[in-house]
């Protein structure tokens, strides 16, 4: 029984040495930041016949969350440059096809300044979104359960906070298999929670993917 034991320690210990270990991402010279709308639920309400009032909101809420995704990164985000386009061109960032892609910079704040990119090389693509699957181990162990993004779901109210962060895809729109995968950040309402118009959603998390990435390529080459 001990012999059959060890053998199979042995096994195990082979096996456990033969995986790969992920090598550490290359440094990125850009950020391709996907703002997201609800165009799904959009169309779902529209299907339920819901009002144009309704639907105004959910507008609104994808306006507001945006400006204030950009604006964080304008204020504290400037490890590399970063562009900003909406979730609609994401086929088109997929295939490269530059010239189908409007995109923003952080000047966008004030509506004018649109940026046509020709050629561009060793980027990742970013989103505000909730936590990946459980298939990375390094994150919340809490977070399998979590839907895909919808801004607004339509079928429950935001209350203090959500559970949202900044997620981290290839070229081809796959999850990195490396811990900068997801940075954890905060989605809100701020403002007095007794007067509906004086709310306004607020996201912060760029200074903490900052660090976390100042961190990550300071640190040698094996990836944890």
């Amino acid at each position: 029984m001990n012999n059959r034991l060890l053998i199979l320690l042995i096994l195990l210990s082979g096996l456990i040495a033969a995986m790969p270990v992920p090598k550490k991402i290359d440094k990125p010279n850009y950020f391709l930041f996907q703002l997201l709308r609800s165009d799904n639920l959009l169309e779902s309400m529209r299907k339920r016949g819901m009002s144009r009032a309704q639907m105004q909101e959910v507008i609104l809420a994808d306006k507001e969350i945006n400006e204030s995704i950009i604006r964080d990164f304008a204020t504290n985000f400037t490890f590399c440059p970063i562009y900003f386009f909406y979730s609609e061109h994401l086929d088109y960032v997929i295939k490269q096809q530059w010239d189908s892609v409007t995109f923003y910079d952080n000047d966008y704040r004030e509506g004018r300044k649109k940026i046509k990119l020709n050629q561009i090389s060793g980027y990742y693509i970013a989103e505000v979104n909730y936590p990946p699957p459980q298939e990375f181990p390094e994150l919340d162990s809490q977070s399998h359960n979590r839907p895909p993004l919808e801004l607004l779901s339509g079928d429950e109210p935001f209350t203090s906070s959500r559970d949202y962060g900044i997620r981290i895809y290839n070229e081809s729109y796959q999850l990195l298999r490396s811990k900068l995968v997801f940075t954890n950040g905060t989605l809100y309402q701020k403002g007095n929670p007794f007067k509906k118009d004086d709310l306004r959603y607020e996201f912060t998390g760029a200074a903490k993917f900052q660090r976390k990435l100042e961190k990550y390529f300071a640190e040698p080459t094996k990836d944890e």
